[in-house]
């Protein structure tokens, strides 16, 4: 049986919920479920829930909720992805 193990990168932060993360690809990743959290759509607005409560997109982009955490080219994934497969070997022996 193969294990795999996803190693999800996130570009986007939300101010007062670290255990969430906008990935580049827009998505909504929870790392306290490791889980990606759907796009809700409440009376004519679309936002996210975030530990039970709805936020609309407007709310977090203009209140300053999200934040870049900054830029990761290919080769800082590929230096991520090297510290995440040495810590595996370490754990693993």
């Amino acid at each position: 049986m193969k294990n795999y193990r996803l190693i999800h990168i996130v570009k986007w932060e939300i101010k007062g919920f670290e255990h969430y993360g906008f990935l580049e690809d827009h998505r909504l990743f929870n790392y306290k479920t490791n889980r990606f959290s759907k796009k809700v759509v409440r009376n004519y607005s679309v936002g996210f829930n975030l530990d039970g409560k709805f936020y609309t997109l407007n709310t977090l982009i203009n209140h300053k909720m999200v934040i870049p955490v900054g830029n990761f080219s290919k080769n800082n994934q590929k230096i991520v992805q090297l510290k995440v497969n040495n810590l595996i070997m370490a754990l693993a022996s």
